[in-house]
């Protein structure tokens, strides 16, 4: 034998020992190090991607899909292999970071589309993105887009349950749907909708992409085996429902489609990545500060920090040689007027002037601000196996990678200052890659970063104003005679020296309606 098919063999054995071995990270999520164990327990690992998205594990196994005597969605068996799915819908930080590095092109565009480049909302799920983007995206991170049978799947888990999180309908608790903030909200805003796995937002917040293309009789023809969808069609398959979604359209099981150059305010998207567990370490992480923050908008029920002043706005129609007035008087509150509206403000009440007998709504507003955040005190920590650079304010994996057990990334793919190197089992200092240089996000979803270095859960910040708002209807009255209404007329308030006439039904001075 040569010399030459000996290495080759010894190669070809090597590969498939590697390729046995399941590397799977203990819990915590941050302690990271690759051994063999057993297959996961359902919600039992999860590891931190390159994207500083957070993967969830779905163990191997078979699992209910569909609902009892569905039209499209009929119930039956399906097998599928293990795989992860990100924990949380794709963010705008995540999806920003694509772009920045040219990898991604940006959502839209369209006017009504929330600003993916805005700071305040880096931990939302990005939306207006096409199949086609989305796609992408996970192709970039070294995934995919689930399947609708993984999908559904990592949703409801095997026991056959309607929601993530058991057979209890949904609340503004749970999730974010039927208007209950009205918008999207942090990826991590709600905890108890998470699915069995630990997946968050599968009900609500946003639609999802699924990679399949949309056939109503899909399931009646679909393998029973890791079933990939259709080899062709018109629309894309939609999963989850959405912030406005009332309770049918937030069930995992419900399917919706979508022309795949569809942009839409409430789409976005999660992905797959098949084997990730054989994935070594990070060689890096952001030092952190504190627990994640997760802030949401207040829904229905829920106490504010503070409670705004009360609105006491009432106005007051006032007739002047037959012109229709109107008093408002704001009270301390914030007034918005609509177009076209005849006021002006003289001393601390606001005179408007309008068409006798007509009306027309305005927006008064308090708020308060809540007390402020302690300071923080708290000093940048590292998990396990994981040793704070002050420095450069990372930590570095400083544990061993066992019994050769690991697979990388190409070092071209990710520009990660250290990064695992398979032959060595260590973290080995690399520069980035020159033809594709990835910008990834400094920080995780519910961490910011504070003075350029660490990853903050919570900002020493001014809290947020909190505001209450409510429509008031400013009328004008009638300011001249006319034919008196069966049983008279209701007495209005006069400006002096006017006073009310019941004869004429005006406010008049000397019998002279004004």
């Amino acid at each position: 034998m040569t010399r030459r098919r000996v290495l080759l063999v010894a190669a070809s054995a090597l590969f498939l020992v590697l390729m046995s071995c399941r590397c799977v990270p203990r819990r915590p999520v941050e302690e990271l190090a690759c051994i063999p164990v057993p297959q996961p327990e359902s919600n039992d690992v999860a590891i931190r991607w390159f994207d500083r998205g957070a993967l969830v594990f779905v163990p191997a196994g078979e699992f209910p899909m569909g609902v009892e005597g569905g039209a499209d969605n009929p119930k039956h068996q399906i097998l599928l292999d293990d795989f992860w799915i990100h924990k949380t819908e794709v963010t705008n930080g995540m999806y920003g970071a694509c772009v920045a590095a040219g990898g991604c092109t940006v959502p839209g565009p369209d006017a009504s589309l929330p600003d993916f480049t805005n700071p305040a909302l880096v931990d939302h799920a990005v939306v207006g993105v096409t199949w086609s983007q989305a796609d992408t995206y996970c192709k970039w991170i070294e995934g995919r887009l689930p399947t609708e049978a993984e999908w559904e799947k990592a949703a409801l888990g095997t026991d056959g349950r309607p929601f993530p999180w058991g057979a209890e309908l949904p609340d503004c608790d749970r999730i974010n749907f039927q208007q209950c903030v009205r918008q999207l909200t942090h990826v991590l805003a709600y905890p108890d909708g998470a699915s069995p796995y630990g997946g968050l937002d599968f009900s609500g917040d946003a639609f999802e992409w699924a990679s399949d293309w949309y056939k109503a009789t899909y399931y009646s023809e679909s393998p029973a085996q890791n079933p990939p969808g259709p080899d062709a069609g018109e629309m894309r398959v939609l999963r989850g429902g959405s912030f406005e979604s009332n309770t049918d359209e937030v069930r995992p099981t419900t399917r919706f489609s979508d022309n795949p150059l569809a942009v839409r305010a409430d789409l976005g998207f999660r992905c797959v990545v098949p084997g990730a567990a054989s994935f070594s370490p990070p060689c890096e992480i952001p030092s952190t500060i504190g627990r994640p923050y997760t802030p949401r908008q207040l829904v229905a029920g829920e106490e504010p920090a503070c409670e705004p002043p009360p609105i006491d706005i009432s106005p007051v129609p006032w007739c002047l040689k037959k012109q229709a007035f109107a008093n408002v008087n704001p009270n301390g509150a914030e007034i918005t007027f609509p177009g076209g509206s005849n006021c002006n403000l003289e001393g601390d009440v606001f005179a408007c002037t309008g068409e006798q007998e007509t009306s027309f709504d305005i927006q008064a507003c308090t708020s308060c601000i809540p007390p402020a955040a302690e300071p923080i005190d708290e000093q940048p920590s590292c998990p396990a196996r994981y040793a704070l650079d002050e420095t450069r304010c990372i930590c570095r994996f400083t544990g061993s990678i066992e019994n050769g057990c690991t697979t990388c990334p190409s070092p071209s793919t990710f520009s990660m200052l250290y990064v695992p190197v398979p032959e060595q089992q260590c973290c080995q200092e690399q520069p980035p890659s020159t033809n594709v240089g990835r910008a990834l996000p400094r920080c995780d979803p519910g961490y910011v970063l504070y003075k350029d270095c660490n990853c903050i859960g919570r900002l020493p910040a001014e809290p947020e104003a909190v505001t209450e708002c409510m429509t008031i209807t400013v009328s004008f009255p009638h300011c001249g005679p006319r034919e008196l209404p069966p049983g008279g007329c209701a007495e209005q308030a006069c400006q002096s020296p006017s006073s009310w006439d019941s004869s004429q039904c005006c406010c008049a001075i000397r019998g002279k309606c004004q």
